[in-house]
Order: C-alpha cells, then sequence, then structure tokens
C-alpha cells in the first residue's frame, strides 16, 4: 500500500533524478584504488600526487579516492603517488599520464583507527571525523558468535540491555532509552517498534560487514528517533571476481540451531548476490517443568538480494531485505484438571526495498541518494487449546486477535562538497519521511504522518589544529511543530598523539504512530496510545579526549570522556488506572556521566576495557512535598574488557566480559512516602576460540557464553512495569552454553 505521501515521494525523485546531470572534465590519468585480498573499491584513501616531468617537477597536490575507489590525476605527466588509508600499509607508486591505473593496498599489521560513513560528509577515517564512531568489525561479530545486534552489544559499557521475552531486546544509550536510538541498516531506519523500541533479536548479523555506533546526538543528521544516538548495519558488498559461495551454520546447547548461505556472482561491472537463512530456538524455561517457558521458541527466516553497478564515477545499488518470525507463547496448563490452556502465536514480517545512488563530479563533490520503502506487518492469534485431543480453535474474546501494519518511505538525497585540503568542506541535503499504520487497532483504522525535512553542514578548518561543524536542520511534520535544530562540532588536535572533540546539540522526537493510536491487549500487556502526547525536545553535550601513543609494532589508546543530556517531555509507559497502561509526558529527564576506554593494538592481539559511570535523573526528587531527601541522580557503574588474541597457527583466544552495575530507581506510594528499588548487579563473561583454515576458505568458532550462568537477577522496583515478569526477577540470559560457528567459502572459476 503507498500513502498519500509515498506520491509525493516519487514525484520528488523524478524532478531531483531528471535534472540535468552535472559532468566533470575527465582527467587523462585515473587511480583504482583496491584491496590486495578481496579486489573491493577502497573510499577516502589519501593519495598524494608528485609530479616527475621537468615543466612541473615536485609539484605536489593530495586528493581522496572517491566512495567507488577511484580518484583522477590532477597532471597530465608521469607522477608519483603516496596512498595511505586506514587500516592498510602506505604504497608509494608510479603511474603514467593516461588510462586507468589499479593500485592495491595490503592490509596494515597494527591500526587503531577504521573508516566509518554514518554521519559523515563523504566516507573518511574515523580519526578525521568530528563524532565518536566506535566500528564493531565482522572479526568481532564472529569471535562473539553473535547471531543479532542484541548479542553484540550485550557487553558494551554505557549500553544497558533490557529484555522483553515477547516483545524482543532493547537497549539504552548513555541512560537514554532505545525509543531515542535509531537502528539503521546501510543508513536506512528499521521500522516496527514496539513499545517505543527495535526489536534488536531481529537484527541478523550474518551479512554484516561492521557496525557503526555513534552516542552522540545525530538529530540535525538523522531526525527523530536519534536523540540519544544511531546504530548503522552496514552489510558486506559480496565483491566476487566470478562467482562466491558461502555457507554457515550456528549451533547452542541452549536450543539455538542456525544455518545461512550466500551466493555472488559478478559480470563486468556488475555484481549480484544473494543470502538468506533460517535461525531456530527452541525455548528455555529453568526448571524446565511445564508447557510454558520464560524464553518463547522463535523461529526466524531472512534473505537479502543486492545488484549492484558501478563505474568509474558511479555506483547504484538495489536492495531487498526480507525477515519473517514466528513466536510461539504456550501457556500454563489450566486448574484443575490441566486438560486446556491458552496459546499465543506471534507472526512478524519486515520487507525493505532499497535504492542507493552514488555520483561523484571530479575529486570534492559527491551526489549521494538513498529511495526505500519499508513495509511491516504484526499479527497476534490467540487460541484455546485441549492438551488431550490436541484441537485448537481461536478466542472471541476482545483484543485476542489483531493484524497491525506499518509502512513507510524514506528518501534522502545530499550535496557534500569536501576537498581533502582546503579549510571549508559542506554538505547539504533533503530527507524525507512518510509513515503510516494500519489495522483494527489503530484508532479510526488508518493514520499517517509526514516529516519534510532540509539540512546542512559546514566544516570549518582555520588552522590545521582546528575543525568547527556546525549544523542546521529545519523540519516540516504534519502533525506536530518542529523546531529549528542546531548543532556544533569541534575538535582540536595537539600533535599527532592527542584531541579533544565537544559537541552541542539539540534534539526533536515526535510521537510515533504506535504511541499515539495503538491498543495493545493480551494477557501480559494493556497499552493504550495517547493523542494528546507533546513532541520530545532535549539539549545535549559531549566531550570527548583521546590520546594515542604508537611504539612500532604496539598502539595504546586512551579515551575519556563526559555527557550531559536533558531531554524534555520525554515519553514514557505510565499506569493510568488499575491494569492499563498508557504513554505519556513525564516532564524532565536527564542523564549525566562519564566513561573512559583504553585500548591496545598489535599485530597478534586487540584488547579493550572500557568504564562508564552514569547518572539517571529522578524525578522524585523535584517532589516538594516528599520530606525525605533523596539524590537527584542515580548513578550506577559498567565495566567491560574484551580481548582478542592469536595464540599460535592461527588460533585466536577471544574473551568478553561486562559487569553492569546496580541500578537505585525510586518512585512514590500512594502515602506520599518514598519507596526505593534496585535491579540488581550481575556479570556475563563469554569466552571463545576461533581459526581460519585452507586459505579463510574454512572459520571455525567454538566456546562458552555466559560462564557465570545468569538466567534473572533480582528486581525489587515496586509497580511490575507494564507487563509481569513474575517473582520480582528481570531476564537476563538463557543460562550457560556451550557454541560453535563453521564458515564455509568457495570461489569458482566458471568454467
Amino acid at each position: 500500500m503507498i500513502s498519500r505521501h509515498g506520491y509525493s515521494v516519487l514525484v520528488f525523485l523524478s524532478v531531483f533524478l531528471g535534472a540535468p546531470a552535472l559532468t566533470a572534465a575527465q582527467q587523462t590519468a585515473q587511480l583504482a584504488i583496491v584491496d590486495a585480498d578481496d579486489g573491493r573499491a577502497v573510499p577516502a584513501a589519501t593519495v598524494v600526487f608528485r609530479c616527475l616531468e621537468s615543466d612541473c617537477l615536485d609539484s605536489s597536490i593530495t586528493r581522496l579516492s572517491n566512495p567507488l575507489g577511484f580518484v583522477d590525476c590532477p597532471f597530465t605527466a608521469a607522477s608519483e603517488v603516496k596512498i595511505s588509508c586506514v587500516g592498510y600499509a602506505t604504497r608509494i607508486d608510479t603511474i603514467l599520464p593516461s588510462g586507468t591505473n589499479k593500485m592495491a593496498l595490503s592490509a596494515a599489521e597494527v591500526t587503531s583507527d577504521e573508516i566509518v560513513v554514518t554521519a559523515q560528509f563523504r566516507p573518511g577515517s574515523g580519526d578525521r571525523s568530528l563524532y565518536d564512531v566506535e566500528v564493531l568489525r565482522a572479526e568481532q561479530i564472529e569471535a562473539q558468535g553473535a547471531n543479532s545486534l542484541a548479542g553484540l552489544l550485550a557487553n558494551r559499557a554505557g549500553v544497558r540491555m533490557s529484555q522483553d521475552n515477547l516483545l524482543g531486546a532493547s537497549l539504552g544509550i548513555q541512560g537514554v532509552s532505545g525509543r531515542n536510538v535509531k537502528i539503521l541498516i546501510d543508513g536506512v531506519p528499521v521500522i516496527g517498534r514496539v513499545n517505543g523500541n527495535v526489536d534488536l533479536n531481529q537484527i541478523n548479523l550474518s551479512n554484516a560487514e561492521r557496525v557503526e555506533i555513534v552516542d552522540d546526538p545525530l538529530s540535525v543528521v538523522y531526525g527523530t528517533d536519534a536523540l540519544g544516538g544511531v546504530i548503522n548495519v552496514i552489510t558486506k558488498d559480496n565483491a566476487a571476481t566470478e562467482w562466491r559461495a558461502q555457507a554457515g551454520s550456528y549451533l547452542e546447547s541452549s536450543g539455538h540451531y542456525n544455518a545461512d548461505g550466500m551466493l555472488a556472482y559478478t559480470m563486468g561491472d556488475l555484481n549480484m548476490s544473494l543470502a538468506g537463512g533460517r535461525n531456530f530456538f527452541a525455548g528455555f524455561n529453568n526448571p524446565d517443568t511445564s508447557r510454558f517457558q520464560q524464553w518463547k521458541p522463535k523461529e526466524q527466516y531472512f534473505g537479502d538480494f543486492n545488484a549492484v553497478l558501478h563505474s568509474d564515477d558511479m555506483r547504484l545499488r538495489l536492495s531487498t531485505r526480507y525477515f519473517n518470525e514466528f513466536i510461539l507463547n504456550r501457556g500454563e496448563p489450566r486448574a484443575p484438571y490441566r486438560e486446556t490452556a491458552f496459546d499465543d502465536e506471534y507472526h512478524t514480517a519486515r520487507l525493505t526495498n532499497s535504492l542507493f545512488v552514488t555520483q561523484t563530479f571530479g575529486a570534492a563533490d559527491m551526489l549521494d541518494v538513498t529511495l526505500a520503502n519499508s513495509w511491516y506487518r504484526r499479527r497476534k492469534n490467540s487460541y484455546f487449546k485441549d492438551l488431550v485431543t490436541l484441537n485448537r480453535r481461536l478466542t472471541n474474546n476482545d483484543g485476542d486477535q489483531d493484524t497491525s501494519s506499518f509502512g513507510s518511505w524514506l528518501l534522502r538525497a545530499s550535496w557534500s562538497h569536501d576537498p581533502v585540503v582546503e579549510t571549508i568542506a559542506w554538505q547539504a541535503g533533503v530527507d524525507i519521511n512518510l509513515e503510516d499504520a494500519e489495522g483494527g487497532r489503530i484508532e479510526e483504522g488508518l493514520q499517517d504522518v509526514g516529516d519534510y525535512a532540509l539540512f546542512a553542514g559546514l566544516r570549518y578548518q582555520p588552522v590545521d589544529m582546528l575543525t568547527v561543524q556546525p549544523g542546521l536542520r529545519y523540519a516540516y511534520n504534519t502533525r506536530f511543530d518542529a523546531p529549528l535544530l542546531p548543532s556544533l562540532n569541534a575538535k582540536v588536535k595537539f600533535g599527532d598523539a592527542f584531541s579533544m572533540r565537544a559537541s552541542y546539540a539539540e534534539g526533536f522526537r515526535a510521537p510515533s504512530l504506535r504511541e499515539l493510536y495503538f491498543l495493545f491487549v493480551d494477557i501480559n500487556h494493556n497499552v493504550r496510545g495517547n493523542t494528546e502526547l507533546d513532541a520530545e525536545r532535549s539539549r545535549h553535550y559531549n566531550l570527548d579526549l583521546r590520546w594515542v601513543h604508537d611504539m612500532n609494532q604496539n598502539v595504546v589508546t586512551l579515551e575519556p570522556g563526559v555527557f550531559y543530556n536533558d531531554i524534555r517531555n520525554l515519553i514514557s509507559l505510565a499506569g493510568v488506572e488499575n491494569d492499563l497502561y498508557s504513554y505519556v509526558n513525564i516532564g524532565t529527564y536527564r542523564t549525566v556521566g562519564g566513561n573512559v576506554t583504553m585500548n591496545y593494538y598489535r599485530p597478534n592481539a586487540t584488547a579493550e576495557i572500557s568504564f562508564a559511570y552514569i547518572g539517571r535523573y529522578n524525578r522524585v526528587s523535584d517532589d516538594t512535598s516528599v520530606d525525605e531527601v533523596i539524590d537527584e541522580y542515580a548513578f550506577a557503574p559498567e565495566l567491560a574488557a574484551n580481548v582478542m588474541y592469536t595464540l599460535f597457527d592461527d588460533v585466536d583466544l577471544n574473551v568478553f566480559y561486562k559487569y553492569t552495575g546496580e541500578l537505585p530507581q525510586y518512585g512514590l506510594a500512594s502515602d506520599g512516602t518514598i519507596t526505593e528499588g534496585r535491579i540488581a548487579d550481575y556479570h556475563m563473561l563469554d569466552v571463545s576460540f576461533g581459526t581460519h583454515l585452507f586459505d579463510d576458505a574454512l572459520a571455525l568458532t567454538a566456546g562458552v557464553k555466559n560462564v557465570f550462568d545468569v538466567v534473572n537477577i533480582e528486581n525489587s522496583v515496586s509497580g511490575g512495569g507494564v507487563h509481569a515478569d513474575g517473582g520480582g526477577q528481570v531476564s537476563i540470559g538463557t543460562g550457560r552454553s556451550l557454541f560453535m560457528s563453521l564458515q564455509v567459502q568457495a570461489p569458482f572459476s566458471g568454467e
């Protein structure tokens, strides 16, 4: 279904892309920079050209390779080139004055930086970025045995996970809830938030190249839902010389049985790939004494299709991504004879079609266009089951059966001018997001909302040590008055070893269609939307320092930082009567804290230890009718340590540890006294061994997850929340388990 807003996107796109194409003068020589291992294009490589002819001898010009790995030579003569890029060894060579010269870069033995794309004018080094971008690479995903985004982020300091065994896994960053963290796949927002959060268990990582995390506020760049930051999953190109196939499996003793595969084919400038798989979880309960299970049985199917067409200065990618999930919630046998029970089934489907167009003009200018349409449906059915005959029938109670569908259109187009050696770079663009919701539990059966925005940023480097980047976003929202949003980022470098980043940004989040209109009622949940909600407004302050010490084959980095987040009209679930919950604006919500991360890199080892101390604002302290005095902020610590070490013969030892500190919370009882509750602290530890054999044709990882056997922790917070978890317990994990992951890939000659 295409809403009326969807047609405006198509009209805009036809005008935008139908405009006369801009052209750039063709240089006499060109470089194609590729990865020596797999032949992929290397963007954002710094290339220094030095002319070797007598009429321009020793003249020097510096340029960046474009997102397709190409860079034009500025001289009409033979030149020496010096190519450097994060993660690669520097290469010096000579090129001819005409034609295309291919240069392959080999991986560097030690590196502490990554190429990043999230919130950048164009892909570039993380060290050059004015945002603090954390990159989790495919190697770490493999070492953790992480099948989903939830599993990957569970051991990050500053990221606090929560689990609803029907609604899924969600997170908070810097104390800001997941409804204010934007989840992207290749820059396209993931739709289908339930209770305000995207279920991170539904974000599969079998085809992920890396995950980029920005915990700075990015509302100016990405609009609503980005108050607390952005998580962007970057998928693999799956480039192949001609044919390439890959198959993988994952087994875990707690009941996980997964399988996936990929097939890629390249023909000239066209590359196509098809990937997919199945994840199965048998469910878990401790002790396992009933058909009812605390962790529900789950089955997921997923598939991706990509077609990429590229030339020297253009890249066009068509992507289709499909996801389907089935969750079975078996009820307890009913008293007195235990011969019947109520069962619930949850069916979720998500389909996203995307078109990405990147066009470069010369050495500095780039047009980047993303057009995406996403569709999400969640169906819930309740059954009355006879456990003797195994017959079942749909129940006829109000709210037991429901199908709700959500759709969205995205058009994001930007023009960037980013020369590598000039003092000014800029970006300007348009960002259109249109959403609709349809279903029996949606008020009037159908609702939609549109957000039309213009954004711009200017990066100014008056001196080598200082870079400032102001930004501005203007938006028209069809339901709420969107404010003009400013941001200001600055970076100061004191030599090669020390740098400082500072940022200020304002944010805006319009209530989602679910929060406004959705009614969700079952045996565990009773939630009603609220059409009187106000939009959230926020201010954010960040200060980060970075010190790098390079000792030949060893690199040490130290990164301390502090932050302050102030959110007004924060939307939260609250009890309104009996067991009915609704979304309300709770006024002011603040978080404050600090973090410090130390990394160590060497050719055969990487280690990271990080500590975060986060305070969450207690609104009870604002209540003047309360005689007792409590702290304005409730603080909780978090500590994480990760080690990846090559033992011998390409055998790696991987250790991932996370301590999540006790979280105090306060409330007011009916008699006006303060009630204090706490969510207990806990430790998580995963250990694995991995190896790559037969020139990386086979990758094997095996280990132990949840070594300390954590299943539930105590929760003494009164009220219980929107759904009952039973006995003051919070679900954390399925206990200690063994796992093994096997990946096999094979290139084919095609002959």
